[in-house]
């Protein structure tokens, strides 16, 4: 029974793999024959394509260094200016080279600020062409870039993630020199759209900025973006920035849920991402039970891109590895990557929540920040999804556009029991 959730008198929600059912008007002994009527049919429906291409990953953090002073940066960028050496660049291509037959590689550049180290974003794309059949890449940036990037970005169709916080953004994200970088960001925002770059805006929710949350959607769109990515701040030891930066659960909900109702009463062409609301299956969170092999500019490998210095707190629990130059080859730590494999949505306090599968306990290392080992679940992330996930459900019943809006692709259906 730990699909089924209560949503309100007589309407239910059933979670399964791949399928969201939600019921109206229905009594409770009804729910058990629906929930064994379509765990049938997605034994007799559902089925993994193992036949799907192999593909690579690596993902490369070209500079500690950054030209902004976000307020909530977790990685402290620049703080630090070591960068990736083109040695190194070989090295950890070559060795993922090694790890599979795979003909296909994609690469993650992230930082910092990855641009900031152009030369090894460009070679490291040119040597994996010669090593690989086909190779794309995917940029996680603050959108400063110049010309020159901007063009190596649209010429290549590579995709990107542009940290934005909308209205906010100065105010948020202020540059090291102090002076103000939204026209640049923007413009750059504007010619990725113009050519059909596939582009996503990122913007973090902050107790500052969450009341502006309707007004950033509306300044978005007069770009023509399609899709914004929403994630609440977290603050730890590690990262820059107070904890009275964190909205409380009640708080974020409220504007999330205000911000849906406002897209749909406005009938306004855009779609909200957002880690909080999974599609669900049984998959981990993310790449940190040791999928992730984040390469640093010290040669490290990470399981999580918040953590890829070996001095910050739990770098002995997510850190797992090393790059040898001369053996082109990734050393692994077996024992702490095994450890790794442990950071799965079963957690002892999640095993009877109908939210599991959606949830996935929160954010591993958030999970670990908060409980350490072993593992139990995200407090904070548990408390805004019990109260978001059925909020939406709730608005989606009553009218399935919101659906639209914040589930893409999404195989819901709804039963007027």
């Amino acid at each position: 029974m730990n699909n089924i959730l209560k949503l309100k008198k007589n309407r239910f929600a059933i979670i399964l793999q791949n399928k969201i059912v939600l019921i109206d008007e229905a009594h409770e002994h009804d729910i058990e024959n629906i929930l064994e009527y379509e765990l049938k049919q997605y034994k007799e429906q559902y089925n993994t394509n193992e036949n799907a291409d192999k593909t690579s990953y690596i993902t490369i953090m070209p500079t500690y260094d950054c030209n902004l002073k976000c307020i909530y940066c977790y990685a402290r960028g620049g703080d630090e200016q070591k960068e990736f050496s083109l040695e190194l660049a070989q090295a950890s291509i070559r060795a993922i080279r090694k790890f599979s037959d795979a003909s296909k590689l994609r690469i993650d550049f992230i930082g910092g600020e990855p641009f900031l180290n152009f030369s090894i974003m460009d070679y490291s794309y040119q040597f994996a062409k010669s090593k690989y059949d086909d190779v794309t890449v995917h940029i996680v940036s603050n959108g400063t870039f110049s010309s020159e990037h901007l063009k190596w970005v649209i010429d290549n169709k590579f995709s990107i993630v542009i940290s934005h916080d909308g209205i906010c953004h100065e105010k948020q994200r202020p540059s090291r020199n102090k002076k103000k970088t939204s026209s640049l960001i923007e413009g750059n925002i504007q010619k990725l759209l113009n050519s059909n770059s596939k582009t996503i805006i990122q913007t973090i929710v902050t107790s500052y900025n969450l009341n502006y949350l309707k007004e950033s959607i509306e300044f978005f769109l007069t770009f023509g973006l399609k899709i914004i990515k929403i994630e609440p701040v977290h603050i730890f030891e590690s990262c820059r920035g107070s904890s009275k930066l964190i909205p409380t659960p009640q708080e974020f909900v409220h504007y999330f849920i205000d911000l849906l109702k406002f897209i749909k009463e406005k009938k306004l062409n855009v779609s909200i991402y957002s880690s909080l609301l999974f599609q669900p299956n049984d998959d981990y969170y993310c790449g940190i039970n040791g999928q992730n092999i984040i390469v640093t500019p010290s040669g490290h490998i990470s399981a999580c891109t918040e953590i890829t210095r070996i001095n910050e707190p739990f770098s002995e629990s997510i850190i797992y590895g090393h790059v040898d130059l001369e053996q082109n080859k990734i050393l692994i730590n077996h024992n702490i990557k095994s450890k790794l494999k442990k950071l799965h949505h079963n957690y002892l306090n999640c095993l009877k929540c109908p939210l599991q599968l959606m949830c996935k306990g929160g954010c591993p290392l958030n999970v670990i920040r908060e409980s350490g080992f072993p593992p139990t679940k995200s407090k904070y992330v548990c408390a805004v999804k019990k109260l978001l996930i059925p909020s939406i459900f709730n608005l989606i019943i009553d009218d399935i556009r919101y659906a639209d809006i914040i589930f893409q692709d999404h195989n819901i259906e709804i039963l007027n029991h």
